[in-house]
């Protein structure tokens, strides 16, 4: 064992023996045994739901607040609001069954659902935050000059905004939002002191109503303090912008729109939107958008405006993608320190930038030509000789720092109002056939739970038409443990199958099929051991899947290989597969936003990639450990004009990365990751672009019939193996 595996092994020791000592005082409050809010985030992340209080009441009361860890059941709390969070108030925990069913319904209009107004810790999950029926109402106020913390996870928002107005750090993490009409803007943030960080999820329907100032709405407001948002859907603003931004960060740091699919057009009353908004202002106010996209044309006031800058700051427009009209131009009307940086952006037309008085004009296309060749990367060097204006504003020293995602508790039992599989007959000892017993339960129940056992079946459980999984949304699917829960399909073949599957929550299983040898010339059977595609009720999107290991087959987890619908915005966090032939295979045109957390793939043909005969949708992943891959680690067949991101990868001794042969425009963006002994093979529109990452025997291949945009840029590389470039412009930095 190494060195630092037994340190690892002595520290987790040692933090079990202190959770144990902790969680035998229930009522103590974990600001006086930790020092820092993120001392208690960890702590909890690594403890489970022993310390929660089932609340039965159906009115919640300011008393209830005590308690510290609240668990709310499958019903519509009354809320006696505000609930007033501050320095009597224990660090608080709000954690439901199910986030369609655990609600919170404010008992008096007009007044916030929950104020927090001091230095504190809240931590709020599977909520639904029923809203106001009125205009502004306010789901989640801070105010104060104390520093604050606010986790908010795997929540259903409606009718009513979160306003951040007290200094501290917000993360909002696989949420879905909908204002339904209700609110001009569903997230402000306004303290220079504040740093939001959305992750995931969806932002949708803000500011419906025509009594708004159509000029006034958008999704996000940021009248001050940092905004930065990474993997995000957001469709349907009913206003001037999906973000606007009204202020510079106080940290020297840009605001970044990071790996954001937004849908544009709000129909013909309003028209359509632009992706950010900056009203006319002196200050200096700097944005990254980066490696975001669209597929809409725009039209109304900001007909195809992509970006409507008015100030005197930087935009630097990296790796973006439009095939349908986003970004023909970027209009800025403020002239005095106005820049604009326009680096490998796949657009229908040629960016433009107009000013006041000055001009800058960056291209992405230009005339290639071949260079193969074994070199160092010097400190600058332009491989293309057409590449134009373009040298002079490099290095561009992209610092992109995604926080870590926010993890789940384990659950050793089940919730109050959970269902325990082993009531309905289901044995779980490794020998009995348990198929009907637990599709039985699957039929007529949302919230489920599987004990520790070795659960045999010999079809595929399945989400159906028939199920409540289609008739409502919602549910919770727990394990005891991905270590301790098994769900094997004896024959092999798929495990689950969904129609129809949103706003649901997974956690802590194991889906194991029948054995397979993972070889080059492997045959697997059409199995896909956990398929997501659209039912006839609504689309699976926005579900949150913690801690799943997968085991044998052909397909590890598909989404929409079924059917070209939406199976969107849904989460994945500690993802573990092994000994399959593809280990994600997305399929459907309208399979976006996908994010995985933390995947770890071992033997497998391929990781992650597009199945056959299929456009493809995209996805995204932060951290990930890929080892004996036999073919390609991603492979990219089509796409909808979309664009994939990639953070803290580590491939090794690894097949190439490749794209079929295809004029659809999507860009690929790596930072943080080490490539070693990897390359990609290069056969369609858009480019790749690698920031920040450890490059060793790397190979790009560019042999598209239309134009490829690459860069390399800022990475600590060693040595770039072979450069062949057919169509495009090369540029290498270090």
């Amino acid at each position: 064992m190494r060195v630092e595996q037994i340190l690892h092994t002595i520290k987790a020791v040692f933090l079990c023996l202190f959770v144990s000592q902790i969680q035998a005082t229930p009522s103590q409050d974990l600001s006086t045994s930790f020092s820092t809010p993120e001392e208690i985030r960890s702590y909890y992340e690594q403890s489970d739901y022993s310390k929660f209080v089932h609340i039965t009441n159906s009115t919640i009361e300011q008393s209830d607040l005590e308690k510290g860890f609240l668990l709310l059941g499958e019903a519509n709390y009354k809320v006696n609001n505000p609930l007033i969070v501050d320095a009597s108030t224990p660090v608080l925990f709000i954690h439901g069954v199910d986030r369609m069913r655990s609600i919170l319904t404010p008992l008096n209009k007009g007044k916030p659902l929950i104020k927090v107004r001091d230095s504190r810790y809240i931590n709020i999950s599977n909520i639904r935050f029923n809203g106001f029926n009125q205009y502004s109402g306010i789901n989640l106020l801070t105010e104060g000059d104390s520093s604050v913390v606010v986790d908010v996870s795997d929540s259903f928002i409606e009718k009513g905004a979160f306003i951040f107005n007290a200094p501290g750090t917000y993360q909002l993490q696989g949420n879905y939002f909908t204002g339904r009409g209700k609110v001009s803007s569903q997230i402000v943030l306004n303290n220079d002191l504040a740093d939001l960080f959305v992750y995931g999820g969806n932002i949708t329907n803000s500011g419906m109503d025509k009594s708004f100032n159509v000029t006034g709405n958008s999704h996000i407001n940021i009248q001050s303090g940092r905004f930065r948002i990474f993997a995000t859907g957001v469709q349907r603003t009913r206003g001037v912008a999906d973000f606007r931004i009204d202020s510079q960060t106080t940290v020297d740091k840009p605001h970044q729109i990071i790996n954001v699919r937004s849908e544009g057009n709000n129909g013909k009353k309003i028209g359509g939107s632009a992706f950010i908004y900056v009203p006319p202002s002196e200050k200096k106010i700097d944005i990254d958008i980066i490696n975001s996209a669209g597929s809409w044309k725009l039209s109304g006031v900001h007909k195809s405006t992509f970006a409507y800058y008015n100030a005197a700051g930087t935009l630097r427009l990296i790796g973006n993608t439009s095939a349908s009209g986003v970004g023909q131009f970027v209009n800025s009307n403020i002239g005095s320190g106005f820049k604009i940086l326009a680096v490998v952006n796949t657009l229908s037309e040629n960016p433009k930038v107009k000013s006041d008085n000055q001009r800058f004009y960056v291209n992405n296309i230009y005339a290639g030509k071949i260079i193969v060749g074994r070199f160092k990367l010097p400190p600058f060097f332009k491989v293309d000789e057409y590449a134009g204006e373009t040298a002079g504003l490099f290095p561009i020293n992209l610092n992109i720092d995604i926080p870590k995602a926010l993890k789940k508790p384990k659950i050793l039992k089940p919730f109050p109002e959970m269902t325990n599989v082993k009531k309905y007959g289901v044995k779980g000892d490794g020998v009995t056939d348990d198929t009907v017993a637990i599709q039985h339960v699957f039929n007529n129940k949302h919230s489920i739970y599987f004990p520790a056992g070795h659960y045999l079946i010999n079809e595929s459980i399945k989400f159906n038409v028939d199920n409540k999984y289609d008739h409502g949304a919602g549910g919770f699917i727990a394990g005891e443990g991905s270590e301790k829960v098994i769900i094997e399909r004896v024959e092999g073949g798929a495990v689950f199958g969904t129609q129809g599957m949103a706003y649901a929550t997974m956690q802590g299983l194991t889906f194991k099929s029948k054995r397979y040898f993972v070889h080059n010339d492997s045959v697997f059977p059409a199995a896909v051991n956990f398929e997501f595609t659209k039912g006839t009720g609504h689309a699976t999107q926005s579900n949150s899947i913690y801690d799943v290991k997968i085991e044998n087959a052909n397909i590890g987890i598909g989404i929409g290989n079924k059917s070209q619908q939406q199976c969107s915005e849904n989460l994945f966090v500690g993802l573990a597969i092994e000994n399959v032939n593809m280990a994600i295979s997305i399929g459907s045109y309208n399979a976006l936003a996908n994010v995985f957390v933390n995947l770890t793939v071992f033997d497998a043909n391929n990781v992650i990639g597009h199945g056959e005969g299929y456009s493809g949708g995209t996805w995204s992943i932060v951290g990930g450990y890929f080892s004996g891959i036999k073919l390609n680690v991603f492979k990219f067949l089509n796409s909808s004009d979309g664009v994939y991101f990639f953070d803290d990868i580590k491939v090794s001794d690894s097949p190439l990365f490749t794209t079929n042969d295809t004029g659809a425009s999507f860009n690929i963006f790596f930072n943080k990751s080490e490539l070693k002994k990897a390359g990609f093979y290069i056969k369609s529109a858009g480019g790749v672009f690698l920031n920040d990452s450890v490059l060793s025997e790397f190979k790009i291949h560019g042999h598209g019939v239309i134009s490829d945009n690459y860069i390399i840029n800022n990475s600590n590389s060693d040595i770039v193996n072979e450069l062949n470039v057919n169509h495009g412009s090369y540029f290498l930095g270090k």
